[in-house]
């Protein structure tokens, strides 16, 4: 309130002190043998006597009849209601001349002029009332506008969190109830990994909890949890799963989306190797040079498998994509008789970004 105080304070004190100038040189025809400061007196002094006027005018034009405008009023009824009280400041106006202006002033008694000699000081009087009132709106517009604007991108970027986190819910549960049932199938053979894949879920579940609520992690940070999950597959399918993991990333600390490649390679174990019947394959290389990732994700299948091997994580990934990356990443799946390969390109630096929400559930 109190910059914008001052900054309404510095509009009408800009107006006056330009109008005052001006009304010194316009004078100074009637009081050319006057000092130069009686003349600046006469000057500055009639357009303070105007300037609350055109101040009530402005104003009324801005907080009365424009919200009536927004409002949906009828457009002809404001026009008729701003003439009136156009027509009655201007009356006012002409007003102040003969009894203020002149006598206290000028210190002069009112010229008995004609209407032809009055008519063209009518018209410039009233285009200076509509011009200062012009001005005004114009900058109330162009704040509301401003404002209008940062509300949109505000809305925009709420949106924007509210789907990311509703995507990243669909792959904790989704990935949670993989690892539950591989959990479980190694609890019914009362096998001894039971208990390091529950510290391995632990670990991962943690991530999940306290890291993903983060907008961007380290590339480092994404590839543990990736050697992680591979480690829980590993104990779960024993020999009848070879895995390949080739990494090459010139710089761990590269900034990266939480959960943005796990899911394509949990897809690879989900819809690949769990469907498959003998001895199955899961080939992963991830390479990261200059902000340029790229992360080729092969899996076997079964040539009987016809259906679409895409499931909740494909789709959240590739939404999250269009979402964080929009100009700068590339998704490719390839189905082939006895293999599924995704193969995903980022431009890092092409990271479009959010501004961090804060989350008024927690």
């Amino acid at each position: 309130m109190g910059k914008r105080l001052l900054l309404h304070i510095g509009f009408w004190l800009l107006y006056w002190l330009l109008n005052g100038y001006v009304e010194v040189f316009l004078s100074n025809s009637s009081f050319v043998d006057l000092p130069f400061w009686q003349r600046l007196w006469k000057g500055f002094g009639t357009r303070l006597i105007i300037l609350p006027l055109e101040m009530g005018f402005a104003y009324y034009s801005m907080y009365v009849i424009l919200p009536k405008y927004f409002k949906g009023r009828s457009y002809w009824k404001l026009l008729l209601e701003f003439l009136a009280v156009f027509t009655l400041v201007f009356t006012l106006y002409r007003l102040l001349i003969p009894y203020v202006i002149y006598p206290y002033i000028y210190l002069l008694p009112y010229p008995a002029n004609t209407f032809d000699v009055w008519l063209p000081r009518y018209i410039y009087t009233a285009i200076r009332f509509v011009s200062v009132t012009g001005m005004a709106l114009t900058i109330k517009l162009l704040r509301i506008r401003f404002q209008q604007l940062a509300k949109e991108k505000l809305l925009t970027e709420e949106k924007l969190q509210n789907e990311l986190r509703f995507l990243r819910s669909q792959t904790n549960p989704h990935f949670l109830f993989n690892t539950l049932n591989n959990l479980y199938a190694l609890a019914r053979k009362k096998s001894d990994q039971t208990a390091p894949v529950i510290m391995k879920l632990s670990k991962l579940l943690r991530f999940m909890l306290y890291e993903c609520n983060q907008e961007r992690i380290t590339v480092e940070q994404e590839v543990q949890v990736i050697d992680d999950y591979l480690e829980l597959e590993k104990l779960r399918y024993n020999k009848r799963l070879a895995v390949r993991f080739e990494k090459e990333i010139d710089e761990p600390s590269t900034r990266i989306t939480p959960l943005l490649l796990l899911p394509l390679i949990e897809n690879a174990f989900k819809h690949g190797t769990s469907e498959t019947r003998f001895e199955t394959f899961v080939h992963i290389e991830l390479h990261i040079a200059k902000q340029q990732l790229r992360l080729q994700v092969e899996n076997s299948k079964d040539e009987e498998q016809n259906g679409s091997a895409e499931g909740i994580g494909l789709s959240s990934v590739s939404r999250q994509l269009e979402l964080l990356y929009p100009k700068g990443h590339q998704l490719e799946i390839q189905r082939d008789k006895e293999t599924f390969t995704v193969d995903l390109s980022i431009n890092l630096n092409s990271y479009a970004g959010t501004h961090q929400v804060p989350d008024r559930g927690r």
